[in-house]
Order: C-alpha cells, then structure tokens, then sequence
C-alpha cells in the first residue's frame, strides 16, 4: 500500500484564500488517509483561526507555528518537520488544487521520488492577467532552468520524505525560488524528477502592476544567483543581457493595453533583478 501523505501548506496573511485551499483538499478523497498541516509564517490577520477551524475534518488538520525565521522556505521546513508520513507534498495558501490532486500525487510518488505537476491559469485570473504573462510553465513536462535542470514548483510539488530530509530540505536563505534552488540540488544528486500531469493546481497569479513587478524583480535576482550556484557556472553572456533590454525597447506597443503594460512590467522586473544581482556581485568581490 502507498504511504499516506502530508500535505504542507506554508501561510502568512491568507485570510481570504486559505479556507478556498482547505476545502479543495478536504473535499476529494485521500485514498490512505494522511494530514494536512499549515505551517504559519507570522500571519497578523485571522489565517491560523480560518484553518482551525478545519480542525474536526477527517483529515487531520493542524497549525504549527512558523514564524521564527521571515520566508515560505523556513514555514515548508517547518511543516515538513513537524509531518508524520512518508510521502510529503506542498501547495500554496492562495490557490486551489484539482479535485484529484492528493489521489494523483501520491501515485506519482509511488514510481518517482520527487514529482511536480501541471498549474492552470484561467480559473482564477482575469484573462488580461493570463494574457501578460504568456505560458509561463510547460503544460506536459516540467520546466527547465536555462536547459540545465527540471523544476518543480513550491506550489505543487510531491517528495518522498526521506529525499527531502537526504538533501537538506529548503535553503532558507533564499526568500524566493527556493523551489528551483532545491531542484537544482536533487538533479546534481542524481535524483529522479517526474511530472504528475493529473496532479493540477489552479494557480493565482498577482494581478497589480507593482505586485507583478516585485515579484518579477525577485526572480530576476534568483536566476543570477542560480546561474553563479552551477557548477562550471557560465560566463555573462553580454550579447544575451543586451537582446533582453532591448526587447523592453522595442515592444512600445504593448503599453496600450492592461495586459501589455503588466507584460512590461514583468519583463523589466526581471531584467532589473538581475542586473541589480550582478550589481551587488561585483561589489562584494
């Protein structure tokens, strides 16, 4: 028989999502039963009163206290330590998995030690919000950092516990993409990665122009720092920096609509984060 699962959950400030999240999981069946666990980052709204409130279900639901250290790495940690099964997957606060999300991870993980699976975009966002962002993820397998390594994402993502454990869980020193940061380390390890593609999660993108900024300049920065972490890592491709500003040059025309303007801004955020991280490089040589 397969390992139950324990589902982590990492939360901060997600009053007006995370019971959306909870009923989705409680609501389809958990062929070997198994808990789901919401590990708090320091919410200062009613996040961890809405999830107990959950406490009675079938499904043991529990709130453990995450909010020593500031960061979605620590909370998964934490949840994962605090977890009782072999099998562990994790999955946001703010989106909504598919009705057969735990019976599809846990029979992936039965035949691949680490899985990821496929994000849907339009049941939760605005189309011009879809639209600004292109296909951000590969819909049949998973997506690849620079054609070097697969990545799975935080948001939907499956692991046998004693890999997760092996390899040293999250790198808590990264705010974002702890997720490429961590599948970057199971494929220099030699450890299999899999797409589940029944296992789906409607995925919530941001939907302010500042927001999808941010988040776009955070990832830029992530990707420098991954690039320096790989071994034998790459020399500045220049020419590939200049075609990548110049795109922002000569793409005036999007400016005229809502989804061009966040397209923009995603794009530039991205651009900027990396050569802010360059940056910062430099001057700490």
């Amino acid at each position: 028989m397969s390992s139950p699962l324990s589902v982590i959950i990492a939360a901060k400030d997600a009053e007006q999502t995370i019971a959306d999240q909870l009923d989705a999981l409680l609501s389809q069946p958990w062929p070997n039963g198994g808990e789901i666990i919401v590990a708090d980052n320091g919410s200062c709204d009613s996040t961890v009163a809405e999830a107990e409130r959950f406490a009675r279900s079938d499904i043991a639901v529990r709130v453990v206290d995450a909010s020593s250290v500031s960061g979605a790495g620590h909370a998964r940690n934490r949840g994962v330590a605090a977890s009782a099964n072999d099998y562990v997957a994790f999955c946001d606060a703010d989106d909504v998995v598919h009705e057969a999300w735990v019976r599809s991870v846990t029979a992936a993980l039965n035949d691949t030690p680490a899985i990821g699976g496929k994000l849907e975009f339009d049941r939760l966002n605005p189309d011009w919000v879809v639209g600004s962002r292109g296909q951000l993820h590969a819909v049949n397998d998973l997506p690849s950092f620079d054609g070097v390594f697969p990545v799975l994402s935080s948001c939907n993502l499956g692991i046998r516990r004693a890999i997760f454990d092996e390899i040293g869980g999250f790198d808590e020193s990264y705010l974002r993409g702890q997720d490429a940061e961590l599948s970057m380390r199971l494929h220099h390890a030699g450890v299999t990665m899999g797409f589940a593609e029944d296992a789906i999660v409607h995925y919530r993108m941001r939907s302010g122009l500042r927001s999808i900024y941010r988040q776009a300049l955070g990832w830029g920065e992530v990707q420098h720092r991954l690039r320096r972490a790989l071994p034998n890592a790459p020399q500045t491709d220049h020419k590939r920096i200049l075609r990548s500003w110049a795109w922002l040059g000569t793409h005036p025309h999007l400016l005229a609509t809502q989804a061009g303007r966040a397209r923009l801004a995603y794009v530039a955020g991205i651009r900027v984060g990396v050569a802010r991280a360059q940056l910062l490089e430099r001057k700490q040589r």
